[in-house]
């Protein structure tokens, strides 16, 4: 299987690997044109919502599949955890061919991400996401805001400065100096939202979306940049358009790296 023109390509397996993101190559094949003759049922998998595929490499059987996004929301989760499981139970190396990448996620045991034909990192689907190893990692799996910080030792304490607002740091690595320019990956989940505190992030809720478990509000900082900011849905209400707010994190989960983004200044503990 031959793949051009490759600016991000996301694989994942040691039993299992995914691919997303990824263009295609020479002896592709294109799909026929659906039959419009009548209307098409997009609730139920049909012959062509699953495409199976087996080439042969060192002796071992590896299996290339693929599921068509037209399957709605709750038969994809059943049929990419079907997958899963025969995968499992078969016990063969397993390509799944994606361009969703929570299905990636789902599936894989291990995941590599690729920039411009580069390995960015390997590592468990849990390690990619939460501890990625640079700024194009973070950027490229699950959603990140990324923002300017700076370091400062003081009084035996490191503290990362997002603006006017400072959190003490446990995890930054020796490489980590005082004074030195950060960027700092902070996904929508690590935000912690104050209504009525003196510290965090100042900013104004711009609009929000109620997602049943939880509630996205996108915001816009004091310097005119937006972000996207998930909190799990309180019981009693939605926080109202045009509320001010203060943006805390929570330190052991966000991210730091090298001002240029191509490496990470947090210690790492392995969730092999």
């Amino acid at each position: 299987m031959k793949l051009r023109k490759l600016s991000a390509l996301l694989l994942a397996g040691a039993m299992c690997l995914s691919i997303a993101a990824c263009s295609g190559g020479s002896g592709s094949s294109t799909p026929a044109p659906a039959d419009t003759s009548a209307p098409a049922d997009t609730s139920a998998p049909v012959a062509s919502d699953l495409k199976v595929g087996v080439f042969y490499y060192q002796y071992s059987d590896v299996y290339i599949t693929s599921v068509r996004t037209n399957l709605d929301a709750k038969l994809r989760v059943e049929m990419r955890n079907a997958i899963k499981r025969i995968q499992q139970q078969v016990g063969i190396t397993t390509i799944y061919v994606t361009h969703d990448q929570e299905e990636a996620l789902a599936v894989s045991d291990r995941i590599a991400v690729m920039n411009g034909g580069v390995i960015q990192q390997i590592d468990t689907p849990k390690n990619v996401y939460q501890r990625p190893s640079n700024i194009f990692v973070s950027t490229f799996i699950g959603l990140s805001n990324i923002m300017d910080g700076r370091i400062e030792a003081r009084d035996g304490q490191t503290l990362l400065h997002i603006g006017d607002y400072s959190v003490a740091m446990e995890n930054l690595d020796d490489s980590a100096r005082d004074g030195q320019a950060v960027k700092v990956s902070i996904r929508p989940e690590e935000f912690i939202i104050s209504r009525d505190g003196s510290q965090g992030i100042p900013a104004i809720v711009q609009s929000s979306v109620f997602l049943g478990i939880t509630t996205h509000y996108f915001v816009e900082t004091e310097d005119g940049r937006e972000m996207e900011v998930i909190q799990n849905s309180d019981i009693w209400d939605i926080i109202p358009d045009h509320t001010p707010i203060r943006l805390g994190v929570q330190p052991h989960k966000i991210n730091v790296f090298t001002e240029d983004g191509s490496q990470s200044l947090i210690v790492r503990r392995d969730h092999s």
